[in-house]
């Protein structure tokens, strides 16, 4: 830094404007520090621009056709034979892209209309343990200016990781973000991986009308799961013509001969020759998970440690190696989800803003991220959610656990609607029945799995769940009957 240059000091500056950055700096100026956030990109991060918004847009448009397609099922005449269902893709992603426009504006109005926070666009780049360089412009318009602040907040979120697969750059490929913004449909698309982005993005395609083909490296589906679950998403992906390929591996893509928008992906398996060996597509979808958007971000400069996988080292206060520096959301590793960067800001705010715990309305303050719970919701349809802990990580750790599990077929609200896939277990104490984990695979999954979340928050027990009076015929009388007569012998 020149000398000579003047530098502003601020009490606050966030790089990246994250799902945690713009409550954080709201919350502070409002409490009188001088804030500012330095965004690159779109404000807002993954989940208003690229990830949970825009792609549940999506889901809606693959579920209504799906719908159509199979409005026999309820009774129902379209006039029209399934195969006659056709998808207006342009349309579809003017919705996306509307949803997104109204989010984005929403969030950007948030950061530029708060007085004491200032809204930079321009790369922010660590430059010492408390100072931001901070480049605007492009080509030869570059500008730049340096900033100091008394503590730095990273929320630059992550990016799709791109595997080593020979060819692939000599054919068409797309991530998560990129797939939303095609011109046409694919005809057969390939998705590598069978995660919870590649398990979304494959149904959601197959219901758009493409043949989809999801290869994945693990066993089975869904790797961190429990594997009754992966294989009952399995088989609900396969009823609606997926091609679920699993313990195998990409070696290596071709362009087809006489065709220059298809390719021959081809495949290998530690056990031997696979079935199917190859593939052929004209779209590859990358899914095969993500990494920190870290690079050009002066960590070194900083004195901030990284893992092997480059994400930022953090404690149980998200600070990082580098005192006066915190990162959070997904550049910071763990459980990449929205709900948990908002989480981030809720323990920052209390931290740093701490309030009368005692006051009426008033609860606990956090004092760290160790411990918290994480749920998450895969918006498959059916929904797949998750609370605590699943029998694979029981096992891990030693715990013993009661496993209460039915399908829904047993679910009366589910055969009412016709919406019988799946299944749901909750994991118990055998010692006092307090619940320790649940998975719900099938219809509203994700909202039931909250419910036992609060349960689990309010310290109930199986046998409050059993003896509760539910609506009927509701899906969350379905834990009555999952309690009394669900135990796994």
């Amino acid at each position: 830094m020149n000398n000579s240059e003047s530098v502003e000091k601020y009490n606050l500056v966030i790089i990246g404007s994250g799902q945690a950055a713009s409550p954080l700096a709201r919350g502070a100026a409002a409490a009188g520090w001088k804030v500012a956030v330095v965004e690159e990109d779109q404000p807002g991060g993954t989940c208003i621009n690229t990830g949970c918004t825009p792609t549940k847009t999506l889901v809606a448009s693959a579920r209504a056709a799906y719908v159509a397609r199979n409005s026999g099922r309820w009774g129902v005449n379209t006039g029209v034979a399934a195969e006659d269902v056709t998808v207006d893709w342009p349309a579809v992603r003017g919705l996306r892209d509307k949803i997104v426009d109204d989010f984005r504006s929403g969030s950007l109005k948030g950061l530029t209309g708060t007085d004491g926070l200032e809204y930079i666009e321009g790369h922010g780049e660590l430059t010492g343990s408390r100072e931001v360089k901070i480049t605007s412009g492009s080509g030869g318009s570059l500008s730049s200016r340096t900033i100091t602040a008394e503590r730095i907040v990273l929320d630059v979120g992550g990016r799709s990781h791109i595997p080593d697969i020979p060819g692939l750059d000599s054919v068409k490929w797309v991530d998560s973000a990129g797939l939303q913004s095609i011109e046409k449909l694919p005809r057969h698309l390939v998705v590598l991986g069978g995660g919870y982005i590649g398990l979304e993005f494959g149904q959601m395609f197959r219901r758009f009308g493409c043949d989809v083909s999801i290869v994945h490296r693990g066993e089975h589906l869904l790797s961190r799961e429990d594997e009754d679950i992966a294989r009952e998403m399995e088989k609900i992906l396969k009823n609606e013509g997926i091609q679920v390929i699993t313990a195998v591996h990409p070696s290596g893509i071709t362009p087809a001969a006489g065709n220059d928008d298809e390719f021959i992906l081809t495949l290998e398996s530690a056990s031997g020759r696979p079935e199917p060996d190859s593939i052929i597509a004209d779209l590859v979808l990358i899914a095969t998970g993500r990494g920190p958007k870290t690079e050009n971000l002066g960590l070194d400069a900083a004195g901030i440690k990284t893992d092997k996988r480059g994400f930022i080292s953090v404690n149980d206060s998200l600070e990082t190696s580098a005192e006066g520096i915190w990162a959070v959301g997904d550049c910071k590793g763990g459980p990449a989800f929205t709900h948990i960067a908002y989480d981030d800001y809720r323990l920052l705010r209390d931290l740093w803003f701490p309030v009368d715990a005692s006051a009426s309305g008033v609860v606990s303050p956090r004092t760290g991220i160790s411990g918290r719970p994480v749920p998450y919701t895969v918006f498959t349809n059916p929904q797949f959610g998750r609370i605590g802990l699943s029998e694979k990580d029981a096992a891990a750790a030693g715990i013993e656990v009661e496993v209460y599990s039915i399908p829904f077929t047993w679910v009366a609200r589910a055969l009412e609607a016709g919406e019988t896939a799946g299944l749901m277990k909750i994991l118990a104490s055998p010692t006092d029945g307090h619940i320790l984990g649940a998975a719900v695979l099938g219809m509203e999954g994700g909202e039931l799995a909250t419910m036992i979340q609060l349960a689990m928050a309010g310290g109930l027990t199986i046998f409050d769940l059993k003896e509760t009076i539910f609506p009927h015929p509701g899906l969350a009388e379905a834990f009555n009957n999952l309690i009394a007569y669900g135990k796994r012998a």
